[in-house]
């Protein structure tokens, strides 16, 4: 329902009309059986279903009971035995949904959660799991040409978590129109919810439109589409009876909240218009096909968030969360949410998904014993607070000893990496654990691992599209490092070298030597690309210790991150090991310093200075407390 920027930004964009465009018939809501009525039945149906609609009544919409069955009959294949908890701390969207759920396969660990893949399928899970929801959804044939979906790396709250963020774009999409003004006109002010994107609270899809005329005509801004409408499009697909009754269902949810609250006669003619309906489509297909290919069967969910503040809408400013949701929201427990989170935090499209879910596969967290963690996922929303702004998907599943096999030791998660100019602490840090561990044989006191080299000579590109070449480099999975470097080529000609080290587990590791191939080729003017493959790397291992600074102003806290790089050597014979480490390196991290500099007005250098001083001086006192007890 909201529209301004205080909102999510996805505009769901869902009309309420009184008309019946004459397209469809009417249809039973057990849309599993065949639609060839006559016109007599539906015409008796439609009139029944005016007077008393089986998803229009507010009682119908609380559930008190979670456990509540689904209006749609839901098949579940019986191999299914996997459990998915949905924690939506910081709020849930279609998009971050369905994003969480690609987030569960990423890297080599990831795709044994998936069925093996197929001829010309990808070998990573995520790419794995898109390719399949893709050909999902192409099997929509009312809807092709009209959607694409991607899905990236990105990075949320200041601790930097990494997620998945998924992009879905139509061909319906619009320029943004200007931010509301002080006469309180929203950007989008001819417009409900129907779609979302991710918690976006300042990239709106503005359209302006009289809600007087008809939509049952394409007129070149995207087609007109009711409930009936999209359960249809979804029976003539090639979908699994489990995808076509849950999103079923979860539209069917969405209009009768939007019906309740606009006052139709029938959620039936709630219309969801133009870019909300091709986004919502691909959102809730996207996100029960990703459940089906997991293999999930039975859903719980944490409290939803209720969020704070007031967005601007066509009626003026209502408070968060909007009508619509607040509805989808009745029996459902909420909680207040994240401190740091202004706005809307769940959006009509997630919370119909959750609702449709745990109504259909509902039940309680797992006691204890009952299922172990399989993975867990993390999909981002678009805007960034203090905290991270992601939606956390927890697989279970049986444990191994209930399965009858014998316990499966997940290969380590591929390094993460940091978005460009000074490493991030979480990308050195995990990289430092996952990129290899002393050889066996011969026991080191550093890290060893073996990474694959790319090098690109370039001399007639910009130094800023160099440096955008090298933030691509390190948003790639499996790039730990990407630099350049000034060369001297034949005929004296001074050109620039591009180079990046990529890591990965075996699994994974060529087909992200081909992911940054492709990016050197495709943003650079190089023709040719030298790849130098298992090189040995070594490096320092890494801790994190926090130190005060004594600066305080603004919202920082004064306190440093400060990573320390150590020599590790065992000490000792066979049977009394022991483990001596030695810091090698100190180095304070550059974003708190920053945070710390800016908030208490004081110089960057002077900040680092003193957080390496105290660095040093805990090292110290650490150091002669264990002198002293080896001398007792």
């Amino acid at each position: 329902m909201s529209t301004g920027d205080e909102a999510t930004g996805h505009h769901d964009h869902v009309h309420s009309h009184s008309h019946d465009d004459g397209n469809f018939q009417s249809h039973d809501h057990d849309y599993s059986h065949n639609h060839s009525h006559s016109h007599s039945q539906s015409h008796s149906r439609a009139h029944s279903r005016s007077q008393s609609h089986p998803h229009f009544s507010s009682a119908e919409l609380s559930v008190p009971a979670l456990t509540t069955p689904s209006p749609f009959p839901t098949t579940v294949p019986s191999h299914f035995s996997r459990h998915l908890h949905i924690d939506a701390f910081s709020g849930v969207a279609g998009d971050m949904f369905l994003a969480s759920l690609l987030d569960l396969v990423r890297g080599g660990e990831g795709s044994g959660r998936l069925q093996p893949a197929a001829a010309g399928e990808p070998r990573c899970g995520r790419a794995r799991l898109l390719s399949r929801v893709r050909d999902d959804l192409a099997s929509i044939r009312e809807m092709a040409e009209e959607w694409t979906l991607e899905a990236e790396d990105v990075k949320r709250g200041t601790g930097c978590i990494a997620a998945t963020y998924v992009r879905v774009g139509s061909r319906w999409d619009h320029a943004p129109e200007a931010v509301p003004g002080a006469e309180g006109r929203g950007r989008d002010r001819g417009h409900d919810h129907g779609h979302d994107r991710g918690h976006d609270h300042g990239r709106d899809r503005g359209h302006d439109h009289d809600h007087g005329h008809d939509h049952g005509h394409d007129d070149g801004r995207g087609p007109s589409r009711n409930l009936p409408t999209i359960v249809v499009m979804l029976e003539r697909s090639s979908l699994p009876p489990y995808v076509k009754s849950l999103a079923s269902s979860a539209f069917s949810l969405l209009a009768s909240a939007e019906a309740l609250t606009h006052g139709a006669s029938s959620p039936d003619d709630v219309h969801f218009h133009e870019v909300g309906a091709v986004d919502s489509i691909v959102d809730t297909v996207g996100t029960v096909a990703a459940l089906y290919h997991l293999g999930v069967k039975t859903v719980s969910t944490s409290p939803l968030p209720m969020g704070k503040g007031r967005v601007w809408t066509e009626h003026g400013i209502l408070p968060v969360p909007a009508p619509a949701t607040l509805r989808l929201m009745e029996g459902l427990e909420i909680c207040t949410g994240p401190p740091s989170a202004a706005g809307e935090l769940c959006t009509p499209t997630g919370v119909a998904l959750v609702r449709a879910l745990v109504q259909a596969l509902g039940r309680g967290l797992p006691e204890a014993g009952g299922l172990a963690v399989a993975g867990c996922g993390f999909g981002a929303g678009t805007k960034e607070f203090d905290h991270p702004n992601v939606l956390r998907a927890v697989l279970m599943e049986p444990p191994p000893s209930k399965k009858g096999r014998a316990p499966v030791t997940a290969s380590p998660r591929p390094p993460v990496v940091s978005r460009g100019g000074l490493r991030s602490s979480v990308a050195d840090d995990v990289a430092s654990e996952t990129e290899g561990a002393p050889t066996p044989s011969r026991p080191r006191p550093w890290n060893v691992s073996h990474v694959t080299e790319l090098a690109a000579n370039v001399d007639d590109v910009s130094p800023e599209i160099l440096g955008h070449v090298v933030q691509r480099l390190l948003l790639l999975p499996g790039c730990v490092d990407a630099w350049t470097c000034p060369i001297g080529m034949k005929k004296c000609r001074p050109a620039v070298q591009v180079r990046a080290m990529v890591a990965g587990n075996d699994a994974d590791r060529e087909e992200n030597v081909d992911a940054a191939i492709e990016t050197l080729m495709r943003e650079t003017t190089t023709l040719g690309v030298r790849v130098y493959r298992d090189i040995e790397r070594a490096s320092l291992h890494r801790r994190f210790v926090t130190v005060p600074t004594g600066f305080e102003g603004g919202a920082g806290s004064g306190s440093v991150k400060v990573k320390l790089g150590m020599l590790k050597k065992t000490m000792g014979p066979n049977s009394e090991k022991e483990e001596e480490e030695e810091v090698i390196t100190v180095h304070p991290e550059f974003d708190d310093c920053q945070r710390v500099a800016l908030a208490a007005g004081v110089p960057l250098r002077k900040v680092a200075d003193v957080a390496k001083s105290v660095a040093e001086h805990k090292l110290r006192l650490v150091l002669d407390a264990k002198s002293t007890r080896n001398d007792h």
